[in-house]
């Protein structure tokens, strides 16, 4: 299930000074954190001092420079594709797709939406966050997931709904983070 998430983000793929400005919270070795029933290896991210970073998803070596705007990471790879991402840190985890809540009631409930673009293509990942505990997420124009969330020891988890073959519901439970106000599936931690 994580696979079809992170497609996804990739499909659709704070405020901190940037390098030359003072430094970056962002400098250093980030590790992906994993649901504790995922057997997949974790990702991992570098950002330097001098401006570059190293992301490695799932084998696949992504590479160039970056800068930090307005909560917005920039990431420009060495083939000069140019991703602009709405990220979190608090210094311990790191979220490159964070959505802020729109609107809505007390807690998680209502509206979240993330915004990136893509070499100037813009897309986006809407989480709706029903009173009635069950939720949306649109990622993009194309997936949509459904199924039930509910708040554990502060946090957002969202149980996947997915019918298989034979028409019997699977599950799948998705934790999320939330950093400075925003709530985010795909999260890393320094190392």
């Amino acid at each position: 299930m994580k696979n079809l998430v992170l497609l996804g983000l990739v499909l659709s793929l704070a405020a901190c000074p940037g390098p030359g400005e003072g430094g970056s919270r962002l400098v250093g070795t980030w590790d992906e954190v994993l649901s504790p029933v995922s057997d997949d290896e974790p990702s991992y991210a570098v950002f330097r001092d001098d401006g570059t970073f190293e992301l490695d998803t799932d084998g696949e070596l992504q590479i160039g420079t970056f800068e930090e705007t307005d909560d917005t990471l920039i990431l420009t790879d060495d083939t000069g594709n140019v991703e602009e991402l709405p990220y979190a840190t608090d210094g311990t985890l790191f979220t490159p797709i964070g959505l802020r809540h729109l609107s809505g009631g007390a807690g998680f409930a209502g509206q979240w939406l993330a915004e990136a673009t893509t070499n100037g293509e813009s897309s986006t990942m809407e989480l709706v966050l029903g009173d009635d505990s069950r939720f949306t997420l649109a990622i993009g124009e194309q997936d949509e997931l459904t199924g039930s969330w509910s708040e554990e020891a502060g946090e957002l988890v969202t149980t996947l709904e997915v019918l298989d073959s034979n028409g019997q519901v699977l599950t799948s439970d998705l934790p999320w983070q939330s950093i400075d106000g925003t709530v985010s599936i795909l999260a890393y931690e320094r190392r």
